[in-house]
């Protein structure tokens, strides 16, 4: 249950639009699963009920402090079958990063879910408008979104890409930052952290 008011208003109502979305979509294992999504006027509340999750890769990878290939490899292909159902229908997470990649366990696997989406957007008919900005995490945020580029910079770069899928090349950029903290156990994001700001 999220309040709502005046700063967290436009990406509730993105979340909600997009939760809905996969809530009459169900089917991808790797997507948490919606089940119900309602906006309550009289609280001024948003409400989302989705499948409960076990924990978050951060936490994951806080407990076994890397991952074996064949993990890596489980991970990139489970997160790859989830985010191509966001690529088929036109969404940019804006936002991926190992907090927002949930897992569930069954049985002696691990199944790992791409979740939260208050960030993310739907282009449609190859929309070239720019809504995009610094509000995800900038250590997972790709070069068109840094810190270090200037609003007009980034409305620039964006604009040349043109398509969503061009869009796209920004969540791929957070997955392999995300792949880079679990395959070396956060040199790189630590090292980056150092010297970035």
């Amino acid at each position: 249950m999220i309040n709502l008011n005046s700063q967290n208003e436009k990406f509730c109502q993105r979340e909600k639009e997009i939760s809905e979305f996969i809530k009459n979509n169900q089917g991808n294992i790797n997507l948490v699963s919606v089940f119900h999504v309602e906006y309550l006027e009289k609280q001024k509340q948003f409400v989302i009920i989705m499948e409960r999750c076990d924990s978050n890769l951060k936490d994951l990878l806080y407990k076994k402090q890397k991952l074996n290939d064949q993990e890596i490899s489980d991970f990139l292909i489970q997160f790859l079958n989830g985010y191509k159902f966001l690529y088929n229908n036109k969404i940019v997470h804006k936002d991926i990063k190992p907090d927002n990649i949930l897992y569930s366990k069954q049985n002696s696997s691990i199944i790992y879910k791409i979740g939260d989406f208050g960030l993310a957007k739907v282009y449609k008919n190859n929309q070239t408008t720019n809504d995009f900005s610094r509000n995800g995490t900038p250590v997972y945020s790709a070069p068109e979104v840094s810190v270090i580029n200037t609003d007009q910079e980034i409305q620039k770069k964006l604009l040349e890409m043109k398509s969503i899928h061009a869009k796209s090349r920004i969540d791929i950029y957070s997955v392999n930052n995300s792949q880079q903290q679990k395959a070396w156990n956060n040199i790189i994001l630590n090292d980056f952290w150092k010297f970035s700001f």
